[in-house]
This record gives C-alpha cells, sequence and structure tokens, in this order.
C-alpha cells in the first residue's frame, strides 16, 4: 500500500513538470484490473505521464510511463500474486527481466515455422506486458456461447497465438476442444483490428539469431459468465 501511495504522489508531480494540461482517466481494462492515468486535455486520446494498473483495486498488474501517447522508459509488470514477472524498456526496447515459465502457475507451449535441430539457439516469442496483463486486451474480446459454456466440465480451451517474424500479431484465437478425444468443438477469432498498436507488440521469436514466426499455446479457463482466464 505505501508504494502506491508513493506512486501517485510521483504521479501528481509528474504533470506539473510536463508543462500541460491533463486529466486523470479511471479505466477498466479488464474485468477485475483498473486503471488509472492522466490524457491531455487538448487530446483525450493521448496518455501523458505515469500511468498503473491494480488488480482488484489492491494489487499492481503494470506500472510504468507514457508520452504523447507513446510507452517510454523502463515499465514493471505483476502476477495476480504481486510478484514482478517482466521489465521492460520502450525507449531503448530492450527485454532487462523475465520469469522464467517453468515457475508459472499455467501452462504455455511455442511452435516454430522452422524445423529446429538440437545445435541450434532458439529464443521464444514474448508478449510485451507478460502473460497476466499483456494478454488482457486479448481475453476481453472473448465471449463463449451460452450452449458451449453449459458442456464446460467437458471442454478445455486454449488461446493461440500466432506472432510474426517483426514481432507483430498476426492471428489471434481461442480454440475450444472436447477433453475426451481432444476434437475442435468451436473457434473464435479476434478481430485484429479492434486491438491498439501497443497491443499487438511482441520481441519475435529467433533461430540462430534469425526471427522467425511462431505460435503460442496458452491454456486458459472458462469463467462462470462465459469468459476467459489464465489463472
Amino acid at each position: 500500500m505505501l508504494r502506491i501511495i508513493l506512486f501517485f504522489s510521483l504521479l501528481s508531480a509528474a504533470y506539473v513538470s510536463y508543462g500541460q494540461q491533463t486529466f486523470i482517466v479511471n479505466d477498466k481494462i479488464a474485468p477485475d484490473i483498473t486503471a488509472q492515468y492522466h490524457v491531455l486535455k487538448d487530446s483525450p486520446d493521448v496518455k501523458q505521464g505515469r500511468y498503473l494498473a491494480l488488480y482488484k483495486k489492491k494489487i499492481v498488474a503494470a506500472m510504468g510511463n507514457y508520452e504523447r501517447g507513446k510507452q517510454t522508459s523502463i515499465w514493471h509488470f505483476y502476477d495476480p500474486s504481486g510478484k514482478i514477472v517482466q521489465h521492460y524498456n520502450f525507449s531503448t526496447k530492450q527485454l532487462i527481466y523475465e520469469v522464467p515459465d517453468d515457475t508459472l502457475s499455467y501452462k504455455i507451449s511455442y511452435d516454430f515455422d522452422k524445423k529446429i535441430a538440437d545445435t541450434d539457439r532458439v529464443t521464444k516469442p514474448i508478449r510485451i506486458g507478460d502473460i497476466f496483463y499483456g494478454y488482457q486486451p486479448y481475453l476481453k474480446l472473448f465471449k463463449i456461447d451460452a450452449s458451449t459454456l453449459n458442456r464446460q466440465p467437458l471442454l478445455y480451451v486454449v488461446l493461440q497465438v500466432l506472432v510474426s517474424p517483426n514481432g507483430r500479431l498476426a492471428e489471434c484465437k481461442l480454440v475450444v476442444r472436447a477433453r475426451l478425444n481432444n476434437n475442435i468443438v468451436d473457434s473464435y477469432l479476434i478481430n485484429n483490428e479492434s486491438l491498439t498498436d501497443d497491443d499487438k507488440l511482441f520481441i519475435p521469436a529467433t533461430i540462430n539469431h534469425e526471427n522467425v514466426s511462431s505460435t503460442i499455446y496458452i491454456l486458459c479457463k472458462l469463467t462462470p459468465n462465459g469468459g476467459v482466464s489464465i489463472y
């Protein structure tokens, strides 16, 4: 709590230094995640200054800085328990830290568009914002049909994200499968135009230092109201 109070104190001070008129926006970006940030008074769509997202109004999910609508400097991303999972520098476009996959509480896997030999050096694709915060813009666009939801105990869902070699979202869909035979029951495709440029940003996969297309598979959960959750 002290960290959040201190953050908001710095938040208020930051806007004076910019010398531009701004006002505060409180935005619900996911069912359990709210964000507070400033926008320019003469350009309400342009974020300016410090940004804070909270999970269940008390746990930091993301914090960082905007300058005229662009994410700048180092951003910090957290999991639902408040543990740090990623540091990313938007000014230098460098990943500073990401928690290893084998420490996570969910299942994630990757495919690559090239065959991999044992001697190849491979790096995975990475969503900026990490798993919990970074995929919220995708998850909130899915709504499972009631007829499908009624079969929930017999189903499982997988988020499939295709990432291009230049580190952009190429395709995102949710695949609903039957537990008994693994057959596809239904699938839902995201309209990429409904996402912002920031929502589509990834670090691309590489094989021997060459960028390649890749697919990320994340096992998800169906919520009682037909939504989708990773945690």
